[in-house]
């Protein structure tokens, strides 16, 4: 398979993880919000969000780096062929 398909492919996945990770940040920051408010009454004294926020940090940088390697992928030279 050449690069630039494999890049393309990348790229697709890339892209997709990086629209899953705000989507299911967005869900489990108003799971956490929901239930501090129950547990402890106040919101801002819980320690979830710490652990949400590190969570979808670490997820965006694992589709960011693979959104650097489908770029280079893309855009790399094509091997030439030794005769």
């Amino acid at each position: 398979m050449e690069n630039k398909n494999v890049g393309w492919l990348l790229l697709s996945v890339s892209i997709l993880t990086i629209i899953f990770t705000f989507l299911y940040s967005s869900v489990l920051d108003e799971a956490v919000r929901t239930s501090c408010f129950l547990q402890h009454g106040d919101v801002e004294s819980c320690e979830m969000f710490d652990s949400v926020a590190k969570q979808t940090y670490f997820s965006l940088a694992i589709g960011g780096i693979s959104l650097i390697v489908s770029l280079f992928l893309i855009f790399s030279k094509p091997n030439e062929k030794v005769i």
